[in-house]
């Protein structure tokens, strides 16, 4: 009998759409019920198009409901990342394990911030306090504060009561991870901020997390003031607010200079290098021809093997050179699209 393939076949995800159960069904005389499709290696049980008909056949002719793709999520942490209650209803009614896997289904919802799927989840009893051994050792609460982001301010808001609502346990870090949150929300505009100001007040309370300032966005023209009162990490932090756009580059260069440090260090340090691209280099040489500064760290930066001493070196070297000039300097075109 002839081996069967371990990839599905390249127009798998057009026959979902097209959704005739016995063409999808016939794929499988010439693949491995456990075959995978895309870059994550996924089975048909995690993919967003396959239909409840089908997820129910691959189980029942033998495919593992808690086979990991290659980055260590099962199907149901899959579907828990996007919220799909009706799919996961389906993987733990056939047998799912809710704690399977290196990155848990309740951490995923909780990362994506879909609350429905984290109620769902705690209701169906995942374990509201396990760390994520691959996601720098944080329960769901932690990492649904540190992903917080303004995009989906809605869900993130809901998804850290709902979590709270549970249990959740708050130390050092989350109140801190909830105020660099609490920082890049005050950013918005006075209208999105009213909208939300009583969710977010209660959510400070309840966390017990510091306010941080409202910092007014630098006119354009004006002499940048560095505060001298401050550590370094809280001018950079300043900085950052007053001279650095919700997107895109800065409008003068002493803003971009703060800008690329900030990149630079969330890739190296947060994302370990995985978006690295012809871009970030190019950012890198910007800021030495500007900065002209601190070449040895930034050497080790370009050779991504940046550590937190080195991205400190940066900083300090970024907050001196804009110190030193506080008149704004327009930027021009970068080379660059970061």
């Amino acid at each position: 009998m002839p081996r069967k393939r371990k990839k599905l076949v390249e127009d798998f995800e057009e026959l979902l759409e097209a959704g005739d159960m016995d063409a999808l069904k016939a794929v499988y005389d010439a693949c491995a019920l456990n075959a995978v499709f895309g870059y994550s290696k996924d089975t048909a049980l995690a993919l967003r198009g396959t239909p409840p008909e089908l997820m129910r056949w691959l189980i029942d002719q033998g495919l593992d409901v808690n086979t990991e793709n290659r980055f260590g999520k099962t199907a149901l942490a899959e579907h828990a990342s996007r919220g799909d209650i009706d799919k996961m209803k389906i993987l733990l009614e056939c047998g799912a394990d809710i704690e399977a896997g290196a990155h848990p289904p309740l951490f995923m919802a909780a990362k994506s911030h879909q609350p429905k799927a984290i109620a769902f989840l705690l209701e169906n009893g995942a374990d509201l306090h396990r760390e994520n051994r691959l996601g720098h050792g944080r329960t769901a609460f932690k990492e649904a504060v540190a992903a917080a982001d303004t995009d989906a301010l809605s869900r993130v808001l809901e998804s850290i009561e709902v979590l709270l609502d549970a249990g959740s346990e708050i130390d050092d870090e989350a109140r801190e991870e909830f105020t660099k949150f609490g920082r890049r929300y005050n950013r918005l505009s006075d209208k999105a901020r009213n909208e939300y100001q009583p969710v977010m007040d209660r959510l400070y309370e309840r966390v017990g997390a510091e306010h941080p300032q409202v910092v007014t966005p630098h006119d354009g023209h004006s002499d940048i003031i560095v505060p001298a009162d401050k550590s370094t990490n809280g001018q950079f932090r300043y900085l950052w607010n007053y001279l650095v756009p919700g997107g895109g580059p800065a409008a003068i260069v002493q803003g971009e200079v703060i800008r690329i440090v900030g990149r630079l260090g969330y890739e190296a340090l947060e994302m370990g290098y995985v978006n690295w691209d012809e871009d970030y280099a190019k950012m890198t040489d910007f800021w030495l021809e500007t900065v002209g500064a601190a070449e040895g760290a930034m050497a080790v930066v370009k050779q991504c093997k940046a550590g937190e001493a080195d991205i400190d070196a940066l900083t300090e070297a970024t907050i001196e050179w804009v110190t030193e000039h506080p008149q704004p300097i327009a930027l021009g075109e970068v080379p660059y699209r970061r």
